[in-house]
């Protein structure tokens, strides 16, 4: 991966979540750099792309259809959404920086981004079609959620609360009946 080139003192970059295109392009997300590394599997030529903004925090990503990599902004409340045709991000509003996004999940046959707020005990759901986003608290409190995964064919989604800090470690499913 091409160096984040940031200070000493600002730590290492973290690599942090990772994913691969159907071209083969690995994607990993430095979470202390604020940056999103691409690495050609194919050719062997590493990119490192500046997040939109600086101390976004992204976590966990994940690709859509499109190959549109949904990055959640742990620090800011917002996902921005790479989009290597045009070598450009985009940036949607998810809540307010307490929510904590820590994962991302695209369900593949509706189109749906789920993410985690993690900080909020909660998942959020958005879909890009309509711009609506629905906000699911958890049962229990606290819910550290962290992880994702969607069940294509029924459209359940699953997290797992974490055990840092201290909550009963837990798997939840989510069914939304529209």
């Amino acid at each position: 991966l091409p160096p984040a080139q940031r200070p000493e003192n600002e730590g290492l970059p973290l690599p942090y979540g990772l994913q691969v295109d159907n071209l083969g392009r690995l994607y990993s997300t430095q979470l202390t750099a604020g940056t999103l590394a691409r690495y050609d599997t194919r050719g062997g030529k590493g990119t490192l792309l500046e997040m939109p903004i600086e101390n976004s925090g992204p976590r966990r990503p994940a690709l859509d259809r499109a190959q549109r990599l949904w990055i959640p902004e742990f620090n800011t409340g917002y996902v921005s959404i790479f989009d290597p045709e045009i070598e450009a991000f985009e940036r949607i509003r998810f809540g307010s920086p307490s929510l904590g996004m820590y994962d991302i999940e695209i369900n593949q046959e509706t189109g749906d981004v789920w993410a985690t707020g993690s900080l909020a005990s909660s998942l959020l759901r958005y879909r890009p079609d309509t711009q609506d986003l629905l906000h699911i608290p958890m049962p229990t409190e606290p819910a550290f959620t962290r992880h994702l995964a969607v069940d294509e064919r029924s459209g359940d989604v699953w997290t797992a609360y974490s055990s840092l800090p201290a909550a009963k470690p837990k798997a939840v499913r989510v069914r939304v009946v529209d």
